[in-house]
């Protein structure tokens, strides 16, 4: 059996890790911005379709930074991990480990339950309320919604630290931490740049 061959790629520059990585954060809140929006029901799947396509673009971003940024990134990771509370560094540890076993293991981080919406907020939805006290609902990430009339959809939460939150809302967490990282990159880099140092490395293999 044939060994295969892995692939080399040319060393890039600073400026091109940060393109490259921005790019694909911005591939990730393309993918968010779909699953916040499908507000029908039946469709569990294609929202996990989502869910699964934004985690592995803003990992992406991570692999970019880190397989070609040289030793600037271990400086701007240090950096970053120091301007962030432990709490958020965990977060963005278990968000990686989601997007980890939906990728080796074909198992979504996430559950499909029922949001609560004011119903005037939905298009197509025609409503009919009578004057009255507002209706009020829990949804399952603990937040109340209250409103003269109110409807549900379909919406994927992940169960995080005991706590439910909107698989939406957490993969633009996940989003901003790595975009921070991607941040503290640029800085180093640009301040390596103007010591003379050289920043561009010949990117790692990962297996």
């Amino acid at each position: 059996m044939a060994r295969k061959r892995k692939r080399t790629m040319p060393p890039l520059t600073a400026d091109e890790v940060v393109v490259r990585a921005e790019k694909k954060l911005r591939q990730a809140e393309f993918f968010a911005e779909h699953l916040a929006t499908m507000q029908r029901p039946g469709l569990p799947e294609a929202m996990e379709f989502y869910l699964s396509a934004a985690l592995t673009a803003a990992r992406s971003a991570y692999y970019i930074v880190r397989d070609h940024g040289g030793p600037a990134f271990s400086r701007a990771q240090k950096a970053w991990r120091r301007a962030h509370q432990p709490a958020d560094i965990a977060f963005h540890d278990r968000m990686k480990d989601r997007r980890d076993d939906d990728v080796h293991h074909g198992t979504v981080p996430a559950a499909s339950a029922r949001k609560w919406l004011p119903a005037h907020t939905l298009r197509g939805l025609q409503v009919f309320s009578s004057i009255g006290a507002p209706v009020e609902e829990t949804n399952p990430d603990g937040t109340k919604v209250r409103a003269q009339a109110l409807t549900s959809v379909p919406t994927l939460y992940i169960d995080d630290a005991g706590q439910r939150i909107e698989a939406t809302t957490a993969v633009q967490q996940f989003i901003g931490l790595l975009r921070d990282l991607v941040g503290q990159f640029q800085s180093v880099s640009s301040n390596q740049a103007s010591a003379g140092s050289p920043v561009g490395a010949r990117p790692r293999m990962r297996p």
